[in-house]
């Protein structure tokens, strides 16, 4: 089971990462054509489909199905799994086709609320009907991904986004070569993402058709049990949505598209961060709900224990790397105008760093309904004192006041959810100090690092070297610090073992 998980997450992250570094590379080239505002337009519109804030309404049936499909890979009842992905299908198309119809009706309502200005009012809206009618087909999709994830087929799954994301980076720099308008460069990306749902459709019938998952009619004690689920998980999936992609539409709202497109860079970079430490926590979700499925206590709990420290030790230092390298990082991905906003991009890698130390564990415990309903109930209070900073701030900073509201509300309720992860893992309070004197350190070592690397950080190469050299160093030091000498033997044999077969 692990040397699976280590395999997915080997082949997810590289194709993930390949991905991710095309469309960072096309960010500085759509900034520089459109500006912020084209940028924040582009925005605005991909923060409607079901990857950004629409996700509030899918109520979770992709992880619902993820779990069904992974219980009946352990449990051998796929006509109960059947049952399930039967009934989120239509449940998800009824979803599609009413946001489907809100989003095209509303649209000029829309364009009022985001500050459209006249000049771009007409396009903006046509973009918008044409992602209601998109919802139509990306919503059932959802199940696709789900019953994919459920098999644990992250090579497809990877294979199905990175195909039509080179498609859509390629298109987009002929429309740029061609002095094409924003809106040409996001027809494309809703037809990237288009096709990416088609094929993760494509791959789930096939890998139904090899097992015996089949639409089969539903009971009543499959309604009432999947819908028990979707319950618990759609608070989850809406904390998160209001948390990562609220604020773009209420920067929309409140500062213009200027306002979105200067949030969008700042939090770029660390939010691809915190997107490759959610796939590798995504990746537990259907190992976790087979290990609950069989009763498998023991390796539930060697699981979570494990990684709650060695994922932090193995991510927390690139995410420092990040926070001090950010000035120079600025410069030379957008320009040098973008240097002074530094701190601010710094800043935001505490999200993420925070977050990893308390995904790992919390991704496992999603199995379990009574500790997910803690979490989302721990992560709401969170979100509210987000917005609360948020839009108190707002007059005096613009959209950095979002990143503000962030920070604050991570580092405030940080205590609180480790707290509650170790006691349900069972895991004794010293790992939580360790984890903590974990951050503490590498936070204060990345502020020291961010004041020097203008000295030696100048172009593209240094910033490389320089910055290999910082993660490989802390990797060292951290392996001495947080492991004794029979755990980082064991991690090493381990990792030898999974390499060699």
């Amino acid at each position: 089971m692990l040397r699976l998980l280590f395999l997915n997450t080997a082949v997810s992250g590289v194709v993930f990462a390949v991905s991710s570094a095309l469309v960072l590379w096309l960010v500085p080239v759509l900034v520089a054509a459109y500006g912020l505002s084209g940028l924040g337009l582009i925005m605005l519109a991909r923060t409607l489909l079901p990857t950004g804030f629409a996700a509030l309404f899918d109520f979770g049936v992709s992880e619902v199905v993820t779990q069904a499909v992974a219980r009946a890979r352990a449990s051998g009842n796929w006509s109960g799994a059947g049952a399930q992905v039967s009934l989120l299908t239509v449940t998800s198309l009824g979803i599609g086709v009413a946001l489907a119809a809100l989003l095209w009706f509303g649209a000029p309502r829309a364009v009022q609320l985001f500050r459209i200005d006249a000049q771009h009012a007409a396009s903006f809206a046509e973009l918008l009907r044409y992602t209601a009618v998109a919802l139509l087909v990306l919503f059932p999709a959802l199940i696709s991904e789900g019953t994919v994830k459920g098999f644990e087929a992250y090579w497809a799954l990877r294979l199905a986004e990175l195909v039509p994301t080179i498609g859509y980076v390629l298109a987009s720099l002929w429309l740029v070569a061609r002095g094409a308008g924003y809106d040409a460069v996001a027809y494309v990306f809703l037809g990237s993402v288009l096709t990416r749902a088609l094929a993760t459709t494509a791959i789930a019938v096939v890998l139904g058709r090899r097992t015996g998952l089949r639409p089969t009619r539903w009971t009543a004690e499959d309604r009432a049990d999947a819908f028990a689920r979707c319950r618990v998980m759609f608070a989850g999936k809406a904390v998160s949505a209001a948390q990562t992609q609220g604020p773009p539409l209420l920067i929309g709202g409140l500062v213009g598209p200027a306002g979105v497109g200067a949030y969008d860079v700042l939090v770029r970079l660390p939010r691809f961060a915190k997107s490759v430490l959610g796939l590798l926590t995504g990746l537990l979700m259907p190992i976790g709900a087979r290990l609950d499925e069989t009763g498998d206590a023991r390796n539930q709990k060697r699981l979570a224990s494990a990684g709650t420290l060695f994922v932090p030790v193995v991510v927390l230092p690139a995410l420092a790397a990040g926070a001090a390298f950010s000035a120079p990082i600025l410069e030379l991905w957008l320009g040098a105008e973008f240097r002074d906003f530094w701190p601010w991009h710094a800043l935001m890698f505490l999200v993420p760093a925070l977050g990893v130390v308390i995904s790992f564990g919390s991704t496992v415990l999603m199995a379990r309904a009574d500790a997910a309903r803690r979490l989302v109930w721990l992560a709401g209070i969170m979100v509210a004192v987000q917005y609360v900073v948020s839009v108190a701030f707002t007059s005096s900073l613009g959209a950095r006041a979002f990143i503000l509201g962030q920070v604050v509300s991570a580092v405030l309720m940080f205590p609180f959810q480790l707290r509650f992860l170790l006691s349900e893992q069972g895991v004794g309070a010293s790992l939580g100090r360790r984890l903590g004197l974990l951050l503490a350190g590498l936070t204060a070592l990345a502020a020291l690092a961010s004041v020097v690397t203008a000295r030696f950080v100048h172009d593209m190469g240094s910033l490389l070297a320089w910055g290999v050299a910082w993660v490989l160093a802390c990797w060292v030091v951290l392996g001495f610090a947080a492991f004794d000498r029979g755990q980082r033997e064991a991690i090493l044999r381990r990792l030898r073992g999974l390499i060699s077969r």
